[in-house]
């Protein structure tokens, strides 16, 4: 019986690797994020009660899939309460004053939960503190937020990417 749950548990890790190296290669392919898939993704997004609480979530995944270890929250503090720029802001300075200290390493990709006014803020922040190469990808919610509608924008790129069975760019 351990031997046939050991061979379970690695099936189900073989197929897991599978379906995430399949994930990064479509990233790669949709938002042209380089030659090949990437290997360090970096994901943050902003969340607060009616305004008040903000927190700055950073989620990172590599091929294995999530890096747990690696995940970070930031709590957000002296910028008015709602302003998801001024917080996206912070999160990024403090995070990536860490990775140009060598103290954590570059991603290959950076998502953010937002649009194109999301991708803009945090692109002038990522200036400054010299990742202005780095390749960033805003996430939006369709216009009836549910699942599915998605839609990718990529820095330096016109238009939307929307994922799903028909790739196509949209105006």
């Amino acid at each position: 019986m351990t031997v046939e749950n050991a061979t379970q548990a690695l099936r189900m890790r073989r197929a897991r690797r599978a379906d995430i190296g399949e994930m990064l290669d479509d990233l790669a392919r949709l938002a042209a994020t380089r030659p090949s898939a990437p290997q360090r993704l970096e994901c943050f997004d902003i969340s607060h009660t009616a305004g008040e609480g903000t927190v700055a979530s950073c989620v990172v995944y590599g091929p294995e899939g999530p890096m747990k270890k690696e995940y970070r929250r930031f709590n957000i503090t002296g910028v008015t309460p709602g302003d998801d720029y001024g917080a996206l802001r912070q999160a990024l300075k403090r995070r990536y004053e860490r990775v140009r200290a060598g103290e954590v390493p570059a991603p290959d990709v950076l998502l953010i939960d937002g649009g194109l006014g999301q991708i803009n803020e945090v692109y002038a922040e990522l200036e400054q503190l010299g990742f202005a190469g780095l390749k960033l990808v805003g996430v939006a919610k369709g216009p009836d937020r549910k699942a599915g509608q998605e839609r990718l924008f990529v820095h330096g790129d016109a238009g939307a990417i929307v994922p799903g069975p028909i790739r196509r760019r949209c105006a």
